[in-house]
């Protein structure tokens, strides 16, 4: 038995004999649809094509136990936002913490809570959970809606929400165990969300976690998506977000990662409505043996919608890189505009990126392109700085900075805009 099927198997066995709290009847029809359609392929390898170039036979070790609950201090957690006020939503080793949050923003067309409370406390959720994304297309999704339990649930009408929420979620590595946050995120009727998620890992213990969002933007709304993965140097961390726009709405993503042994993203957007919007940015840096992937695709449905992303990686040590975009154009979806861009930076010979950006197009009115490179510093540039008596060292990190940080020059708001940037330096200096 391969190791990818020894996991498989222990995960379906945790599954099966885990007592939930939350047990409506039609929680548990959709937590059994999640793992029949696990179980019917397992967790995928590298024969399947979007997954050729990342191996999880890096999950050796992990034993598909349920993480437990586990205390943390307020101390140990810094908040990316300090200087303004936000709702703040944490979360450990996927359940939530109500002693170290706080929800400011409540009234009409606010709706900020855990799952677990929308869970036990009303059969709201049931009109979105699981309608969004589809178990059948993403094992790592049906995988996380077998175990839906607890994560974080935004929904906001009628009103543009100024306060951003801010959600950490902290995984800690006790005895190679699994965790699955389940998020729903709805904005409609002309609402307007900033949400900023960030994922840290504690100790040198191998966990992972395995997180599913859906997201429903609609009626004239927007969705500004943060998102910073630090997972500790030993952590898996494995998220997927299927994201459906609408009429004249937009969804933004931005995502941030420097953290973790594994890390994938896979991002999925269906623009389904009038005018509907994607943007999708990333930088991913990696050293040492860590592997980052970033996988996207972004549907175009109906005529006249949008899509732009930009991502852009810096690989040092052994590190490995993958991207992966997807545009496809639907029949009959004329008008659409699609624009993809993958640029790399490999700072050591031993340090490797995979890209494949790709169209499928099968409308004709449509104006769609992708383009996507590879290479090293400029000699010359790095030369000119050191002509100006700046050190190799605090010249490679300035030309590396500033690469990187043309992704994120689609972020309106500067707080947050300071943030990504001082992340990114922070790795430079490690």
């Amino acid at each position: 038995m391969s190791l990818v099927s020894e996991i498989t198997r222990n995960l379906v066995n945790e599954q099966s004999t885990m007592q939930f709290p939350q047990s409506k009847p039609w929680l548990e029809s959709l937590r059994a649809d999640g793992i029949d359609a696990f179980k019917k392929d397992g967790l995928p390898d590298i024969n399947i094509e979007k997954w050729k170039y990342t191996n999880l036979n890096q999950l050796n070790g992990v034993t598909g136990e349920r993480s437990p609950e586990v205390a943390v201090n307020q101390d140990q957690i810094t908040w990316l936002l300090d200087e303004v006020e936000t709702n703040k939503l944490v979360f450990v080793n996927g359940y939530f913490k109500k002693s170290l949050s706080k929800i400011i923003d409540v009234g009409q067309g606010i709706r900020i809570s855990a799952l677990c409370n929308e869970l036990l406390n009303s059969d709201f959720i049931n009109n979105y959970l699981g309608k969004i994304a589809s178990t059948a297309d993403n094992p790592l999704f049906a995988l996380n809606t077998a175990f839906i339990e607890d994560g974080c649930s935004i929904v906001v009408e009628n009103c543009k929400l100024l306060k951003p929420i801010e959600v950490v979620y902290i995984s800690t590595g006790s005895n190679a165990t699994c965790h699955y946050p389940r998020n729903i995120i709805i904005a409609r009727n002309n609402a307007e969300i900033n949400i900023v998620e960030r994922h840290i890992g504690f100790g040198g213990e191998v966990y992972m976690s395995n997180g599913a969002t859906e997201i429903l933007v609609e009626d004239h709304s927007k969705i500004n998506h943060y998102r910073i993965f630090e997972d500790a140097v030993n952590g898996i961390n494995l998220s997927s977000v299927r994201a459906v726009v609408k009429d004249y709405s937009c969804y933004n993503s931005f995502v941030l990662s420097t953290g973790g042994r594994l890390n994938r993203c896979e991002i999925d957007v269906s623009c389904a409505g009038d005018r509907a919007n994607a943007s999708l940015s990333g930088v991913y840096t990696a050293r040492d043996q860590q592997h980052t992937d970033h996988t996207t695709r972004i549907e175009h449905l109906v005529p006249n919608t949008t899509s732009v992303e930009n991502y852009r990686g810096a690989l040092d040590g052994s590190a490995r890189g993958i991207f992966q975009g997807s545009i496809f154009v639907a029949v009959g979806a004329d008008g659409t505009d699609g624009r993809m861009s993958n640029k790399n930076l490999l700072l050591s010979s031993q340090a490797e990126v995979n890209a494949k950006p790709q169209l499928e197009i099968y409308a004709d009115d449509v104006q769609c392109a992708h383009g996507c490179t590879t290479g090293e510093l400029d000699d010359e540039a790095l030369f000119y700085l050191r002509s100006r008596g700046i050190t190799e060292p605090n010249a490679r990190a300035i030309l590396v900075e500033g690469f990187l940080n043309e992704a994120f020059s689609g972020i309106e708001e500067q707080t947050i805009l300071d943030v990504f940037h001082e992340k990114i330096r922070d790795w430079m200096v490690i």
